[in-house]
């Protein structure tokens, strides 16, 4: 596919499109966005787009039509125009714009390049996970077991080089605020092709399976692997404590938005709901962008606190009232109007007041 889309091709009620990896130049024309109304997941990542949108409020190009939108890829573009109301879409949850001319290139690294030389097996390597932008195995470092990601060159969710310079800029303090960084960099011979990261406790699980074509953009929380699939009050508070203090180094300290702020991309223990933040796969620096990204992300926290209460065990007393207010902060973080929404560091205090109600 190359040039430009034809939107007559399109179903009105198409509710997701994949364009990944093609040769699109123009994402743009007559009707375009008006075609894509009901679109919930949009997938435009490795393409030759230039501009995204307009705002001319005469239905060319207006991405404001696009009011179902939950999930836009758009990374490894040609990008120097993102039109400012993709980020006062009122569903718009999680984006990726990384690999574009319109943000950093050159993004500081915290960490330093270790030679593949450097690792050697353990007497059982074991598979720890593996996602869209790579699979993750032990290794043995300095006498030391870590965790090693090889990195897919081209994702849905963005490039290899933008992953690695994220990873980059988290370092290893990452790991302090709940957030899985690294400890350096993969080097084989010229080529980066990884990262290498501390092993994480033993015995931690994905908190949810990742959607499927059919769930479209909600987690899977049905697997044998997430135990009953009830929750208590105290694990859902240490849950959603854990990641927003994640996102608060991230957007606060990194300057990073996660951009995939789901709960299949999070390693929980099941006896406490402590829990990381991983996979920087469609992460982005965000630049001019700091506060829009910011009420991006709480949206994410706003639908992962919709998921939990759905789940929590909810008993007569403290735990009705918990779940009152959590009810109340959940629609604050998802409300339509974007500038209406808390502040990160604002649903962190509210979380830690909430405590004092199973304290």
């Amino acid at each position: 596919m190359a040039g430009e889309i034809d939107a007559g091709s399109i179903p009105p009620n198409l509710v997701h499109l994949i364009l990944t990896n093609n040769k699109i130049e123009k994402f743009d024309g007559k009707n375009l966005f008006r075609r894509l109304k009901s679109v919930r997941k949009l997938m435009l990542s490795h393409n030759r787009i230039t501009s995204f949108g307009s705002d001319d409020g005469e239905g060319t190009n207006d991405v404001s039509q696009l009011i179902n939108l939950e999930l836009l890829r758009i990374a490894g573009n040609k990008l120097t125009y993102l039109a400012p109301a993709i980020w006062t879409l009122p569903k718009l949850t999680w984006l990726t714009i990384s690999g574009n001319p319109l943000l950093n290139k050159n993004p500081p690294r915290t960490v330093p390049q270790i030679d593949i030389t450097s690792l050697t097996d353990p007497p059982i390597i074991t598979k720890l996970g593996e996602g869209a932008s790579g699979q993750v195995r032990t290794y043995l470092y300095r006498g030391n077991e870590v965790a090693v990601k090889i990195l897919h060159g081209v994702t849905s969710d963005g490039r290899a080089e933008d992953e690695l310079a994220i990873y980059g800029m988290v370092g290893g303090e990452g790991k302090l605020h709940r957030v899985v960084g690294c400890i350096g960099t993969l080097l084989d011979g010229e080529k980066e092709m990884g990262i290498v990261m501390e092993r994480l406790p033993s015995g931690l699980d994905d908190l949810a399976d990742p959607p499927t074509i059919v769930e479209v953009t909600k987690d899977r929380w049905d697997g044998a692997e997430h135990g009953s699939g009830v929750f208590s009050s105290s694990f859902v508070l240490n849950t959603l404590g854990d990641v927003v203090e994640a996102l608060m180094y991230l957007h606060g300290k990194v300057g990073v938005a996660h951009g995939d702020v789901y709960a299949h991309n999070m390693k929980v223990d099941r006896k406490t709901g402590r829990l990381f933040l991983l996979d920087f796969g469609a992460a982005y620096v965000v630049g001019k962008y700091a506060i829009e990204a910011e009420r991006l992300e709480v949206r994410a926290v706003g639908v992962l606190i919709g998921e939990l209460f759905d789940r929590m065990v909810v008993r007569e007393g403290h735990s009705m009232k918990l779940r009152k207010s959590l009810v109340k902060l959940r629609d604050r973080c998802v409300d339509g109007n974007v500038t209406n929404r808390p502040t990160l560091r604002e649903v962190h205090t509210n979380l830690s007041q909430l405590r004092t109600l199973i304290a």
